[in-house]
C-alpha cells in the first residue's frame, strides 16, 4: 500500500438533503485527508444544487451525478464505483454517518492488502440513544456468511474486487440484502474479508425522514429473491437469515418458521427474536 492511498467515498441520496448535508459533513471532518467524494443524486423531487455547490468548495475531488429518474440506490452506487479513481473504496448511505477515524483506522490498520475487505463494528443511533453492536473482530468466510450477514452494509475495499462481480445487483433494490448479496459474492470469488473491532459507522435507527422501516410483505418477497441469488444455501442457512431479519423487524416469521427453529434446535436465534419482538412492542 502506497503511504497515502486516494480513497473514494460513494454516497447515494433521494430527497433527503438534512441528513445528506450531516452525512458529507461526517466525511469532511474525517482525520484521514487525501479522499475523493463521490454522490448520486438519484432522481431527488428536492433541489440539491445548493449542497452541491456549498461540498464541491469543500472537498478538492468532489464528484456529483444526477439521475434525472430514480434507478434506485444499487444503480446509483454502481454508477459511482465506474467513475472513482481511488485506490480504495467504501461506501455511505445518506442518513448515517462516519465517526472521524473511519477511513484513516482501515488505512493505517495494515490490513487492506491481506484481505478482500475490511468491515467495522457499528454505533447504533437511537433517538434517545447510542448503543455500539456486540460484533467482535474476526475473519469473514464465504462460509460464516452463507448463515448472517456479519459486515453489514459498507466495507472498505478494491474497486477491482467490486466490478469483478459485477458491483451491486439492481435486481435487488430497496433494502433487499443488495449489499449482503455483493459481500457473499466477493468472498466467493476472491476470499476472506475482516471486520475490526473499531466502532467507527454510525447507523440511525428509529429517526425521522428514514426509510429504514420497510413493508415486510415486500421485505419478504425481496428475502425469497435474495434467496434465489444466491449458490450453496442450506434450509438452515435460509432459517438462521430469516430469523436475523426477523431480529431487525424486517421480517415476520411464520408460525412454521417458529416450530422449524425449534426443530432445528436453532434456541439462541429464537430467544433473540422473541426478545426483539417484545421489545418492539413495548
Amino acid at each position: 500500500m502506497r503511504p497515502n492511498p486516494l480513497v473514494s467515498v460513494y454516497i447515494p441520496t433521494k430527497d433527503r438533503p438534512k441528513l445528506l448535508v450531516r452525512a458529507l459533513t461526517s466525511v469532511y471532518l474525517q482525520t484521514y485527508q487525501n479522499i475523493e467524494v463521490l454522490v448520486c443524486d438519484d432522481g431527488s423531487e428536492t433541489d440539491l444544487s445548493a449542497i452541491q455547490t456549498a461540498f464541491s468548495m469543500l472537498f478538492e475531488r468532489f464528484v456529483w451525478i444526477r439521475n434525472d429518474v430514480s434507478l434506485g440506490v444499487s444503480a446509483a452506487r454502481n454508477k459511482l464505483i465506474s467513475v472513482s479513481s481511488g485506490d480504495y473504496i467504501t461506501g455511505l448511505d445518506d442518513d448515517d454517518e462516519f465517526t472521524p477515524d473511519r477511513i484513516e483506522s482501515f488505512v493505517r490498520s495494515g490490513l487492506a492488502e491481506q484481505y478482500v475487505f475490511l468491515s467495522s463494528r457499528y454505533l447504533k443511533c437511537y433517538t434517545n440513544s447510542i448503543i455500539a453492536d456486540r460484533w467482535k473482530r474476526r475473519v469473514i468466510t464465504h462460509k460464516l456468511l452463507l448463515n448472517d450477514n456479519h459486515v453489514g452494509n459498507q466495507v472498505f475495499t478494491k474497486k477491482e474486487y467490486l466490478l469483478g462481480v459485477g458491483g451491486f445487483e439492481e435486481d435487488l433494490n430497496s433494502r433487499a440484502l443488495e449489499d449482503y448479496h455483493l459481500w457473499i459474492k466477493m468472498t466467493k470469488k476472491y476470499g476472506n474479508g475482516f471486520r475490526m473491532d473499531i466502532p467507527s459507522y454510525k447507523l440511525y435507527l428509529n429517526t425521522h425522514d428514514m426509510r429504514k422501516n420497510i413493508d415486510r410483505t415486500l421485505a419478504s418477497k425481496k428475502l425469497h429473491l435474495f434467496f434465489e441469488n444466491v449458490d450453496g444455501l442450506t434450509f438452515r442457512n435460509r432459517l438462521n437469515i430469516k430469523a436475523t431479519r426477523a431480529i431487525d423487524g424486517k421480517y415476520e416469521l411464520s408460525v412454521k418458521e417458529y416450530f422449524q427453529l425449534v426443530v432445528y434446535f436453532c434456541w439462541y436465534q429464537l430467544a433473540r427474536v422473541c426478545y426483539h419482538k417484545l421489545l418492539r412492542q413495548t
